[in-house]
């Protein structure tokens, strides 16, 4: 089970972070939104979408919704555009298709869309093929497309992976500023939690294909309450000290419950936990609310800062 037990909520306006190791089941949440999955995957629970559930969509309803009201933006700006096409034609394509413009229509409107992304020299950059942009380019004309038809929803999986600093810094500066311009809901998923501190509202921490921890990101960074969350906020690297000493990294032991295994009547984590007592390996948690409307996913959910070592109060 790629997801095992996953909730949340987006609201307009706001971005949610979404984090875990790689395997959590980050990625296969962002696709089963859109309705992406493969038809053998065996889909329980429900994905609501401004009331309506994705699952019992037909094909023809679905075609309207992504790019129209949800639109996703991926990790490799390349396997996104295709490369025999200019990228100007790939945006108007969709504004034509989905907004009914004329070509002429559609042509302004790219235009405008490479402007609003920070693309210099808008007019003529939608001239060029892929190949012939820089990787930051091209995430932010993937990006442009994303928002031609001004979703109510963008979906972004790791959109600053692979690109340098500079560049991932003016991405996540241009995801902040959708989020106040669009009013749009964002769900920014990542394994970086420099960058969700970053560009997020709130929190939801994954692990195994459960939604173990969700919190505003300022109370999150402050003091996680599950021991997960904690073991990723000691693997964030920290600036050097006054005394110019450079503090080591810590790590989780172990890997990540397999998704191949069946979920046991357990806390999957207990094994990597250094907080696990004898409850944790016989009863699965469940997920408790806590002060300030926290969730987390342990029969404890208590700060554990000592187990991990005080770096995760860097934040």
């Amino acid at each position: 089970r790629a997801v095992r037990d996953a909730s949340f909520h987006i609201g307009r306006g706001q971005v949610v972070g979404l984090v875990g190791e790689s395997g959590c089941g980050k990625s296969t949440v962002a696709l089963a939104l859109m309705g992406y999955l493969p038809g053998t995957t065996d889909i329980g629970g429900s994905r609501l979408f401004a009331g309506e559930e994705i699952a019992e969509m037909d094909p023809e309803q679905l075609r309207r919704l992504r790019g129209n009201s949800i639109a996703m933006v991926y990790q490799d700006p390349a396997t996104s555009l295709n490369p025999t096409m200019r990228v100007g034609p790939q945006v108007e394509e969709v504004l034509q298709h989905h907004l009914q413009m004329t070509r002429p229509q559609a042509q302004e409107k790219t235009a405008e869309l490479f402007a609003s992304v920070n693309l210099a020299d808008p007019e003529r950059i939608g001239n060029r093929y892929p190949h012939e942009l820089s990787g930051g380019q091209q995430q932010r004309v993937v990006i442009a497309m994303a928002l031609a038809c001004e979703p109510d929803l963008l979906i972004m999986d790791e959109p600053t992976t692979g690109l340098d600093v500079t560049t991932e810094a003016t991405i996540l500066d241009l995801v902040v500023d959708l989020k106040t311009r669009l009013n749009a809901g964002i769900l920014y998923v990542s394994h970086n939690l420099g960058v969700i501190a970053r560009v997020a509202d709130r929190v939801v921490v994954m692990y195994a294909g459960q939604t173990i921890e969700e919190a505003e990101v300022r109370d999150l960074f402050r003091a996680a309450k599950h021991p997960y969350t904690a073991g990723l906020l000691s693997c964030v690297p920290a600036p050097v000290s006054m005394e110019h000493k450079a503090m080591q990294l810590s790590s989780i032991p172990g890997s990540v419950f397999p998704a191949s295994l069946p979920t046991e009547e357990a806390c999957l984590f207990a094994s990597r936990c250094p907080m696990a007592q004898e409850q944790c390996k016989v009863d699965p948690p469940g997920v408790f609310t806590i002060d300030g409307g926290r969730s987390t996913r342990c029969f404890s959910g208590t700060i554990f800062t000592q187990a991990f070592g005080e770096r995760m109060n860097y934040a």
